[in-house]
């Protein structure tokens, strides 16, 4: 098999052996993904904890930032790459904002990253309060 790849396409020739008479070729166009995020809209007070996915698959490596609007302070982050992906995991940068949970700076947060971030107590006793995350590049 040979790959040779010219701007954004690349063409593999495929050979099934000594058999083969001509060798094959296929085109792949390869495209930028997009940044997402999937979010739980309401926490739990018995749990505290919130389980965040980012996916960042545009290929560019120009970081993000993950905000949270919440009745409680975020207390800790820890990310993982999700099952099946290949990641680099985000290195942080300190924000002294309430809002801004992380910050990945570039070269890092790519793939599909799951993040667990823990809330401190909340002010109000109810037992499922809002929350509210959103990722900007």
């Amino acid at each position: 098999m040979a790959v040779v790849a010219a701007g954004a396409a690349a063409f593999w020739a495929l050979a099934a052996g000594p058999a083969a008479a001509k060798p094959g070729r296929i085109q792949l166009k390869l495209s930028h993904g997009s940044l997402a995020l999937k979010a739980p809209v309401r926490l739990t007070s018995a749990s505290r904890t919130a389980t965040v996915t980012v996916t960042d698959a545009r290929g560019t490596g120009g970081g993000w930032t993950l905000a949270v609007t919440a009745p409680a302070p975020v207390t800790r982050v820890v990310a993982s790459c999700a099952a099946g992906s290949t990641c680099t995991l985000p290195r942080a940068k300190v924000v002294a904002s309430g809002r801004i949970v992380l910050q990945a700076l570039k070269g890092s947060g790519m793939g599909v990253i799951r993040l667990s971030v823990t809330f401190g107590s909340s002010k109000t006793a109810t037992p499922s309060v809002p929350v509210s995350f959103s990722v900007s590049p």
